[in-house]
């Protein structure tokens, strides 16, 4: 039941790792859009960004109860090596329509910084 409550296009709050290097350059709390029916929960990977928790998670749009509860601290960002490289998930579009400059800014790390932070590198002289 609590799936078909999901937020549709509700602006929520992002908790930041702002030590972590996807975070760099954000702000310790940034907005971003949540349309997705999955709720992200996870263990044995890094979560630099996490959705606040129910109390503060809405900004705006609509959003029941049951829908604060099921996604406040689920994930929003997650890293995870995969062999040599990486994968990277958002669980929502982070630079939906450009309005979301912190989420952007989390993107624009995964795409710049990630080759040299998140991947195993080998230099063959």
């Amino acid at each position: 039941m609590a799936r078909k409550l999901y937020p549709h296009g509700a602006i929520v709050a992002v908790d930041v790792n702002t030590e972590h290097w996807l975070g760099y350059g954000c702000n310790s709390v940034v907005p971003a859009i949540l349309n997705s029916p999955l709720a992200l929960v996870t263990e044995n990977v890094e979560v630099p960004a996490r959705l606040a928790p129910a109390s503060r998670l809405r900004l705006s749009g609509l959003m029941w109860e049951e829908a604060r509860a099921r996604w406040g601290e689920t994930v929003y960002a997650t890293r995870d090596g995969y062999g040599d490289g990486q994968a990277i998930v958002f669980a929502a579009i982070p630079n939906f329509r450009g309005y979301y400059y912190g989420a952007e800014r989390m993107l624009l790390n995964a795409l710049f910084l990630g080759p040299g932070f998140g991947t195993a590198t080998r230099a063959n002289w």
